[in-house]
């Protein structure tokens, strides 16, 4: 299962982006039940964390819901992040 936010580490700052990262990119799954989900975001996360400490990945999983990922997504937007993967 996918976490609604990996690697939140330090405070937040207001926007509620975590401190002392240069990107933030928020990543909006509509479920996690398929396999390849789960491995598409395993990848996605070895291959930030492999190329620089500075970007932090926040995942919202909706469970199938449209309503719940629409809301995922603004709030991901409203958050201040820098890039937004669907």
């Amino acid at each position: 299962m996918i976490f609604v936010a990996m690697l939140f580490a330090g405070c937040t700052s207001q926007s509620g982006i975590p401190e002392g990262y240069r990107y933030v990119i928020g990543v909006s799954l509509a479920n996690d039940t398929e396999p390849w989900v789960n491995y598409m975001a395993d990848e996605l996360s070895k291959e930030i964390n492999s190329y620089s400490s500075d970007i932090n990945l926040i995942f919202k999983e909706a469970m199938g819901n449209p309503d719940k990922q629409i809301k995922d997504i603004e709030t991901l937007m409203e958050s201040g992040i820098d890039l937004l993967v669907v």
